[in-house]
């Protein structure tokens, strides 16, 4: 009886998770606002969160549908990270 052996390697990479788009318009004081996040990759089900900074007053982030909304109270330069997972 004969036999062969033989080893192999197989590299399976991870999907990448993504949030975009890379960056969000402008917003008008006490005008309504609304901008989608869009996440992709990974595997679904995702939650967004503002882990760096703060929105600025008047609006708000849904962290299931990943949408920012509202209305900005204040004029003025706001800096925040939003995080997908």
């Amino acid at each position: 009886v004969q036999t062969v052996s033989r080893a192999y390697v197989l590299e399976v990479a991870g999907v990448t998770l993504s949030l975009g788009p890379d960056a969000i318009p402008d917003a008008e004081t006490n005008e309504a606002y609304l901008q989608p996040l869009v996440p992709a990759g990974g595997t679904g089900g995702y939650t967004c969160e503002v882990t760096v900074g703060t929105l600025p007053a008047g609006l708000a982030l849904d962290a299931a549908t990943c949408t920012i909304s509202g209305r900005v109270a204040a004029a003025g330069a706001y800096a925040f990270t939003i995080t997908v997972t």
